[in-house]
């Protein structure tokens, strides 16, 4: 498999299950475009910085404060 993008490698049923979720999970840091060279050198991993390259940019709604903090809205009681 030398020469090989290692998102592109089938995972192997026969491997063990911890090589399986590590094989699967090459194919979201390649989808969020982060390279095997870069998981290799860095030195700390953030979880939120890979589902916000996942997920995408997306610019701010203006009836975000018509609808969360419309005081017309009904409170539950606590």
């Amino acid at each position: 498999m030398e020469g090989i993008e290692i998102y592109l490698w089938d995972v192997p049923k026969k491997a063990s299950w911890v090589i399986q979720k590590i094989l699967e999970a090459t194919k979201y840091f390649h989808k969020a475009g982060i390279d095997v060279n870069d998981v290799a050198g860095m030195g700390t991993f953030s979880t939120k910085q890979l589902y916000i390259n996942l997920r995408g940019q997306f610019p701010k709604v203006h009836w975000r404060k018509l609808v969360c903090n419309n005081m017309g809205l009904p409170r539950p009681i606590v």
